[in-house]
């Protein structure tokens, strides 16, 4: 008689500063719901604690998935450094998966140490670029030489659009062979369009029932371009009386774009929400047009859930940002740094109400298609495999 042995299932650990609201989080969120159960074993590791206000809803005990908080209060902690290599040695994972700088640093050097879990390294933007806007050029020169020399003990750099893999291999220099393009995908049943709750959520806003609304939901951020927003929103503004816009995020820019549209007179025109919020699909849903005018971008999240929710988007021809969409059917690329055509493409969506639905349902569909983070957990479970397959 045949004895039929049982395949262990592949355990992976998810590890990553925090669920704090944005891309990263959502990506690992994706992942922990829909990696192939039969196959592979979760378990959630975070860095920092956030308060609940501050992270995505994550339903871990629902989905029976262990997560270990590591509880640190600096960057660098001896105490995280003994934990997190206790938690490899003890678990016998076969792949810590790192997202996001903190992660990667420890994640990359305790598995080197340890020698047995392979490594996957989730790069979800531009880093060097972006450590050079945030922590200013010595911290971002420091920053990308410990981001090079962790590098060589990764076994699978995943990117999260095209744009980055070009970044990858001829910014970093890396070999091509070793990156695979993974793209974000979003829960589409939190992104439902026929949800009717645009009254309600204009009305909770403080937003005219018959206002037009432009929208952005992202980090306050000269990257982000808002500034050329802003001076678009004047033009708009004198052109279309019902026009209004709604900033919603926090950042280092907050109180340089409240004054800007303060001086431009836009003080009852633009709306700062705040953020991270919970509620991001309802005001989408409140708006009638999308835009996101990044100067920089790894993929841009916001866009792939504004599609989802039938709104028409208007985006920059950068690289990450404007492969999310499908120019002149689900949005209008623009130039970056172009005020002008930024306010003549939102005001050609604004007059053009019947455009604005079509562009919509195209979205809705394109994102069904590509952007799933069903399909997203699919195209992991193939790295994983790869990398584990590996000599």
């Amino acid at each position: 008689m045949a004895i039929v042995v049982a395949q262990r299932r592949i355990r992976v650990l998810q590890l990553l500063p925090s669920l704090r609201m944005g891309g990263p989080a959502y990506v690992v969120s994706g992942l922990l719901k829909y990696l192939g159960r039969s196959h592979f074993e979760s378990t959630l590791c975070t860095m920092y604690d956030l308060p609940p206000s501050a992270e995505i809803p994550f339903p871990v005990k629902e989905l029976g998935i262990p997560w270990v908080h590591l509880r640190m209060k600096r960057f660098l902690e001896p105490r995280t450094w003994r934990n997190l290599s206790r938690l490899l040695r003890g678990e016998r994972f076969d792949i810590v998966h790192t997202h996001l700088t903190r992660a990667d640093w420890y994640g990359r050097t305790i598995a080197h140490r340890c020698r047995f879990p392979r490594v996957v390294s989730t790069i979800h933007g531009q880093d060097r670029f972006f450590n050079l806007l945030d922590f200013g050029p010595l911290g971002g020169r420091l920053v990308a030489a410990v981001n090079r020399f962790t590098v060589r003990w990764v076994d699978g750099l995943v990117a999260v659009s095209e744009g980055v893999r070009e970044y990858l291999i001829d910014v970093e220099r890396i070999s091509p062979q070793k990156i695979s393009v993974v793209r974000n995908g979003i829960e589409l049943d939190e992104f439902d369009p026929s949800v009717a709750d645009v009254a309600a959520t204009r009305q909770r806003l403080g937003i005219p029932q018959d206002a037009l609304v432009v929208g952005t939901v992202c980090q306050l951020h000269p990257r982000k371009g808002l500034v050329y927003l802003l001076r678009a929103a004047r033009e708009v503004a004198q052109q279309v009386s019902r026009a209004c816009f709604v900033l919603v995020g926090l950042g280092p820019q907050e109180a340089e774009l409240r004054a800007l549209a303060s001086t431009l007179g836009l003080e009852t025109k633009v709306l700062f929400r705040g953020g991270p919020h919970p509620e991001v699909a309802s005001i989408m849903r409140a708006m009638d047009v999308f835009v996101l005018p990044s100067l920089i971008e790894g993929l841009g999240l916001a866009v792939l859930e504004a599609q989802a929710l039938e709104r028409p988007c208007v985006v920059t021809s950068i690289p990450g940002l404007s492969e999310a969409v499908v120019p002149d059917q689900t949005a209008i690329v623009i130039a970056p740094e172009d005020e002008g055509a930024l306010a003549e493409a939102l005001l050609f969506l604004l007059a053009h109400e019947q455009e604005r639905r079509i562009m919509g349902k195209a979205g809705r569909r394109f994102i069904e298609e590509h952007y799933s983070a069903r399909q997203m957990a699919r195209k992991y479970e193939e790295v994983y495999q790869g990398v584990l397959s590996a000599p």
